[in-house]
């Protein structure tokens, strides 16, 4: 009698777990990868922004100061605006942009809303205080911040 060859049932079971451990590894550092990079794409972004306002208010356009206010609020996702004048309350905003749904702020927390506000002409911090708001992501608890010194200098870590 001729002997035939076959895999077992047990061969087959431990590939597809071999298989199925391999792919849920693969894709847990997959999402990881993407909520990293959704950081780094929100941190320049906001750094992006804040330059720009202060390039606004050193040119004086609108003839005026410039500012960004970062909203944390409960009600919303979190967002941040761009707008020109004294204060939030009382200045235009320009643009408005939320986070992506895997990073939120640490700073300003949960409720809480700041505003970074560039004098015109000058390009300083109006607070005259050191200005800091940090992104977080949702999964991973991974941060990145961003500093604006009272002179307007921003700087990440």
């Amino acid at each position: 009698m001729k002997a035939t060859k076959a895999y077992s049932l047990i061969e087959i079971l431990l590939v597809i777990a071999i298989m199925t451990t391999a792919a849920v590894a693969g894709s847990i550092f997959l999402f990881g990868q993407k909520t990293q990079t959704d950081l780094e794409e929100e941190r320049i972004k906001i750094v992006d922004s804040l330059r720009a306002a202060q390039n606004k208010a050193m040119t004086g356009e609108q003839g005026s100061s410039w500012g960004i206010h970062f909203d944390n609020s409960q009600s919303s996702s979190p967002f941040y605006d761009v707008f020109w004048g004294t204060s939030y309350s009382l200045g235009t905003t320009t643009d408005r942009a939320y986070l992506p749904e895997s990073v939120i702020f640490q700073i300003p927390q949960a409720g809480n809303a700041t505003d970074t506000i560039f004098i015109k002409r000058a390009g300083n911090l109006a607070a005259g205080t050191t200005t800091t708001i940090t992104l977080q992501t949702l999964n991973l608890n991974q941060t990145s911040s961003i500093i604006v010194a009272p002179n307007g200098r921003v700087t990440t870590r």
